[in-house]
């Protein structure tokens, strides 16, 4: 199980369609960080149900990251680097859960 507090300072994750990115957060003027946007397109053409579930974890992870790192002042702090480093984080999770994964899908 991972942990607990995973989600803790994302207000929420919505489904997005108009992006070339599997994800993305923003900020800004009437931008809200805290918000994860996951491209539903960019998912669909993908046709292995665990493939979508490992790319939509793993986006989910790289943005909830960025999020993570967000600061009023300097933006989001470490740009790619921690937002690659926590994809790597989940995708080893997802390996050594595979099993339990594929038996539920």
């Amino acid at each position: 199980r991972m942990n607990s507090n995973y989600f803790d300072g994302i207000s929420k994750i919505k489904a997005n369609y108009g992006s070339n990115a599997f994800g993305f957060v923003e900020s800004g003027e009437n931008k809200d960080p805290t918000v994860l946007n996951v491209n539903l397109n960019k998912l669909k053409g993908l046709n292995d149900p665990l493939e979508i579930l490992y790319q939509t974890v793993i986006t989910i992870a790289h943005e909830a990251a960025h999020a993570k790192s967000f600061d009023e002042k300097s933006g989001f702090v470490g740009g790619e680097s921690v937002a690659e480093a926590e994809e790597r984080k989940v995708e080893q999770w997802l390996k050594n859960n595979s099993k339990l994964l594929q038996d539920n899908i």
